[in-house]
């Protein structure tokens, strides 16, 4: 009776907050009322000059780099103050120095990684060469078989989520890429049916985010709204579910499997500044790339802020000395929106 008593009690204990930390898995269940309310922002275009289709942008300084794949370079750097192009970088090729498909960018302290996903390679450059030369050769390259997403640590290690690797989520590499006997399992979640170790890898599909000042390592889901901050041993840290608290939904046989109608997507882009975690968020099975929330958290996983844009954006950029977020919007055509925020509690 006792135990029925116990067991009763947390029920109720569990119904009652809307942040439990459950110990087993290190994780803590947030709602929208936990991160105190939704707080509006209204954007306005920040005109840069030649803007295509970019897909991603990052804020360095003074500077915004954007991503866009459908340009002859691939990645385009603008003054924030005169709004003109003042660089650009990664041609596309197949040649030295060229990338048939920069997926995304890592600015450090003193370098800027890049990452092929064709090649599933990922690229050192000097910072200040990269930012400042047209065409810079970087200085170091190393392959990852099966690569999807990779992060440089300062340590000179990778972390990566890797196809190739069915039996855990993520693996820790060195320097050459060689891979070491360190690694992050799935989440423990029920699926709705029984999937194999690759099918399992898909459904909680992965993208890594990592700050040097932190030594964190961020990854979110796209199909579920967990949210985690790894060491850089891949010792879960936190491990957040909400505001939503959606599961992957897939469907399919033993050959293949496919995401259901049902299924909700999370985020595929985030921010990490030295203070704060920014996550574009979809939380909904709509069609659109564009989304109008961001979810805001500290690096001890504590939920601090939503916003809701009145602009849904691809991409986001924050930079905390100015109180501003950058992203890309069709609005109409594709461009940089600007919104300005307070400062964080």
């Amino acid at each position: 009776m006792k135990n029925l008593y116990s067991i009763i009690l947390a029920l109720l204990l569990v119904v009652g907050c809307t942040s439990v930390r459950q110990e087993d898995n290190a994780m803590t269940i947030v709602s929208y009322s936990d991160f105190g309310g939704i707080t509006e922002l209204q954007g306005e275009i920040f005109d840069l000059d030649t803007v295509w289709k970019p897909t991603k942008l990052f804020s360095v300084d003074s500077l915004l780099c954007l991503v866009d794949r459908t340009c002859d370079r691939q990645v385009q750097i603008f003054s924030k103050k005169n709004k003109i192009k003042v660089g650009e970088n990664i041609p596309y090729g197949i040649g030295p120095n060229e990338s048939l498909s920069c997926w995304t960018l890592q600015i450090g302290n003193n370098c800027v990684h890049s990452f092929d996903l064709t090649a599933n390679e990922i690229r050192c450059y000097n910072k200040n060469n990269f930012l400042l030369k047209k065409d810079a050769s970087y200085d170091k390259s190393v392959s990852i078989g099966g690569a999807a997403d990779i992060v440089a640590l300062k340590d000179g290690n990778y972390v990566a989520y890797c196809l190739s690797e069915d039996n855990s989520l993520l693996e820790l590499y060195d320097s050459t890429g060689t891979k070491l006997n360190v690694h992050a399992d799935f989440p423990n979640m029920r699926l709705g049916q029984s999937f194999s170790d690759y099918q399992t890898k898909r459904c909680f599909e992965t993208r890594l985010y990592y700050n040097d000042k932190n030594n964190k390592i961020f990854v979110t889901y796209s199909y579920t709204d967990l949210f985690d901050i790894y060491d850089s041993n891949l010792k879960l840290l936190h491990r957040i579910h909400g505001p939503d608290q959606f599961i992957p939904e897939f469907k399919g046989d033993n050959i293949d499997i496919v995401p259901t109608e049902n299924t909700k997507y999370s985020s595929v882009c985030s921010c990490l500044t030295d203070n704060y975690i920014w996550v574009l968020y979809f939380g909904s099975n709509g069609s659109s790339s564009f989304t109008d929330k961001v979810l805001v958290f500290d690096y001890q996983g504590n939920p601090k802020k939503v916003y809701h844009l009145d602009i849904p954006i691809i991409g986001i950029a924050v930079d905390e000395s100015e109180k501003s977020i950058y992203g890309i919007a069709e609005h109409p055509e594709f461009c940089v929106i600007k919104f300005n925020y307070e400062k964080q509690d």
